[in-house]
């Protein structure tokens, strides 16, 4: 039997916090900072980092940042290397980090200089084979709910963008220091996939959405 809304809600506050990483329910106000204005609009949270683990940090400090979140470490942690954007990602497989969700697959991304600068989650059938339309559906949901809640608002409003490549974006906003987070729903790539079968459902945590620390190529100017 699947579980009330609101217990769905108060598990999500506590399993992933919102990304600002200072702003979880229940948190006291930051010493020092200025009293807002009761009749100006309060800016969106920081997006400074996913649980404990910070943009910027490096990957030792990644991997302490896994096993302090999820109790993983050696093989549990797979490192991989993409060599077109020069890029180091650290993945690990983690259960019902939304309740009812299935297995996600989170995936640190560290850039050119070896510093934490991406956070991605991943839900879909290549990851948990029971995991089922409707359960990404209800965690999309939940997801859109609570980040509206911590204070983000979409840019692109509350209907999903949708692309010619078939993907949706469901809700993307940024912080005034040019972090963003995105949730997507990307279709499936598998032609032997079933007509029905669920999409991939991303998460992702950017410390710089304009200047991310990746390899681009130089642009050719005729």
């Amino acid at each position: 039997m699947r579980r009330a809304a609101g217990a769905l809600i108060l598990a999500l506050a506590v399993v992933l916090p919102a990304p600002g990483r200072a702003t979880v329910p229940g948190d006291a106000p930051v010493s020092g900072a200025e009293a807002p204005d009761a009749g100006a609009e309060a800016p969106a949270p920081r997006i400074s980092g996913f649980r404990s683990a910070a943009f910027g940090d490096d990957e030792s400090a990644v991997r302490r940042a896994i096993y302090r979140d999820f109790g993983l470490a050696g093989d549990d942690v797979v490192r991989t290397r993409n060599d077109l954007e020069q890029t180091t990602v650290l993945s690990i497989a983690v259960d019902d980090l939304i309740p009812d969700a299935g297995r996600a697959r989170v995936s640190y991304v560290l850039g050119r200089g070896g510093r934490l600068i991406q956070v991605t989650v991943l839900w879909g059938l290549d990851i948990d084979p029971s995991v089922q339309t409707v359960d990404l559906e209800a965690a999309a949901a939940l997801l859109m709910g609570y980040f509206g809640e911590q204070g983000y608002v979409s840019e692109g409003g509350p209907a999903p963008v949708a692309f010619v490549d078939g993907s949706n974006l469901l809700f993307y906003a940024r912080d005034a220091e040019g972090g963003g987070l995105a949730l997507s729903a990307l279709p499936r790539r598998d032609p032997e996939a079933p007509a029905d079968a669920p999409p991939i459902l991303r998460l992702a945590y950017t410390a710089d959405v304009a200047n991310p620390d990746v390899f681009r190529a130089p642009s050719i100017t005729p």
